[in-house]
């Protein structure tokens, strides 16, 4: 079977792309209305009057539930949500001379004004989202204070998003951050237009989790599983250039396009793609200065991996016009998706 499906990927290298567009992103979706609601925990966190612990701890629990103890617990890491020394913990957290100024910060780089904007970006996005997926819970919008630690996280009701992580790059708190922990790299992505998609993208990979029990742990499906979460994104949001989906400078987008043969030919091989070596794979989808992967050169974008899942899934949906973004999230045969690829040379 791979060997056939080895002749099969060269044999389609020597075809032209024909056109890849979305149709799904054309669907107008403004007269629905969906349950949308957002709100400040960070506000709410740094409000807080933590003198008597327990019923701070409650009034939080009771408006957040598990996100609540997710940001003590995962995010913050200070320990069980409901203990009295986790809530002094959060206490002194929240009244750390660093995090008052990086809240102050937050609030006046994030006005209301600001937030209206984004708000209304997540509301048509998840509107879509309701349009395209009816069964799958509409999140409350939640903006927090991570002190660093996390862009966004979610639950099945709830999207946190970081507003600490989109401060940008310029940022003085950004600036300051010890490089070892916060190379250059992901200070780029700390950009204020990214923390839409950046949060939509963990969402749907938080919705829409890969089931081991079904999925190869090859190469190839794990290109079509990121294609898949990449076309569902572009649906959310018709109208973002495709650089900010992929967290890409216009400069990365352009070499993608530029080297999509060479990149081709080297996942092609046999051995690459249907290689089940996780460390190798990893290097096609990690966050990462470029691409590390074998035979790619430095100044390659990162996340390659991805970029070619979306345009071999892109080439799917173009060539099964019948098919709804659902039914591509229930089409198991990666092998099938992938026939419709016929890179540009």
């Amino acid at each position: 079977m791979i060997n056939r499906w080895f002749f099969l990927i060269y044999t389609l290298l020597v075809f032209t792309s024909c056109g890849e567009s979305n149709p799904h992103k054309k669907v107008d979706v403004q007269e629905e209305t969906i349950p949308f609601v957002s709100e400040r925990m960070d506000q709410d966190i740094f409000n807080t009057d933590f003198n008597q612990a327990g019923p701070a701890r409650q009034k939080l629990y009771q408006k957040y539930g598990p996100l609540y103890c997710a940001y003590v617990e995962d995010i913050l890491k200070i320990g069980p949500c409901q203990s009295d020394s986790s809530t002094a913990a959060l206490k002194g957290f929240a009244t750390y001379p660093d995090m008052l100024n990086l809240q102050k910060d937050i609030e006046q780089s994030f006005s209301q004004d600001i937030l209206d904007q984004y708000n209304s970006q997540f509301e048509d996005a998840l509107k879509r989202l309701h349009h395209f997926f009816p069964e799958q819970k509409i999140p409350a919008i939640v903006y927090m204070n991570s002190g660093f630690n996390c862009a966004s996280f979610a639950t099945d009701t709830q999207l946190a998003v970081g507003l600490d992580e989109f401060l940008g790059e310029k940022n003085q708190f950004v600036k300051q951050l010890p490089v070892e922990w916060f190379p250059t790299y992901t200070k780029k992505d700390m950009d204020p237009a990214l923390l839409i998609p950046s949060s939509l993208k963990n969402l749907l990979y938080s919705r829409f989790a890969v089931d081991p029990t079904t999925t190869k742990n090859d190469l190839l499906n794990e290109l079509v599983y990121h294609g898949k979460m990449m076309y569902v994104l572009d649906v959310l949001l018709p109208k973002m250039d495709d650089s900010l989906k992929m967290a890409w400078s216009a400069s990365e987008v352009e070499w993608a396009e530029d080297n999509v043969w060479n990149v081709w030919k080297e996942l092609a091989r046999q051995e690459i793609m249907f290689g089940t070596s996780v460390p190798k794979n990893k290097k096609w989808f990690e966050f990462a200065p470029f691409t590390n992967a074998e035979n790619i050169p430095q100044d390659s974008p990162p996340q390659l991996g991805i970029y070619m899942g979306w345009e071999i899934v892109k080439a799917y949906m173009s060539e099964h016009p019948e098919l709804s973004p659902a039914d591509l999230l229930a089409e198991k045969d990666a092998q099938k998706i992938l026939k419709a690829y016929k890179p540009k040379r």
